[in-house]
């Protein structure tokens, strides 16, 4: 069964299809490329990034968008090209964590 996401943007609800098969391979490619290298926490926890990391993650967006996001199954009948730039951030945002994608360490 394909998983699917519900995913908030600030024009429109988009229910997404998870990626699998050679596009999901895809996607996790590109994320662990984007893991930050930076370990470091604020005093909530959250992971600080570096500049470096933050462009690092921007680049990893815009690349998502074009080899993935263009791809990827769209249940609620948005088209790639009719979802605005800010919808696709808050998308690649929700299904990218850097804690999701990062390994422990050996």
């Amino acid at each position: 069964m394909v998983k699917t996401k519900t995913i908030k943007g600030l024009t429109d609800t988009y229910e997404i299809e998870m990626p699998t098969g050679r596009l999901g391979a895809i996607q996790m490619s590109l994320f662990t490329k984007m893991i930050p290298k930076s370990k470091e926490r604020d005093a909530e926890g959250n992971l600080i990034l570096s500049p470096a990391d933050d462009a690092k993650i921007a680049d990893g967006f815009v690349e998502w968008s074009e080899k993935v996001l263009k791809h990827m199954k769209i249940k609620s009948g948005q088209k790639y090209d009719d979802i605005p730039g800010e919808d696709q951030m808050i998308i690649f945002m929700q299904m990218y964590s850097p804690e999701d994608v990062s390994f422990p360490e050996a």
